[in-house]
């Protein structure tokens, strides 16, 4: 077997701004897709959905 080598995606990682965010997530909430209900949960799908690092 072969070791396998680390490869960088094969796609360019987007950064949205805030109001492409906002408008993705109103435009999942009018389609009637489950958004998380805790603010815990919430924070956690952002940062998975779109790639967000915590920047306080």
């Amino acid at each position: 077997t072969y070791p396998r080598k680390r490869q960088a995606p094969g796609w360019p990682v987007q950064f949205l701004s805030l109001t492409e965010i906002k408008s993705k997530l109103s435009t999942a909430a009018k389609e009637g897709k489950p958004l998380p209900k805790t603010e815990q949960k919430f924070e956690n799908f952002l940062k998975s959905s779109f790639k967000i690092t915590d920047k306080q």
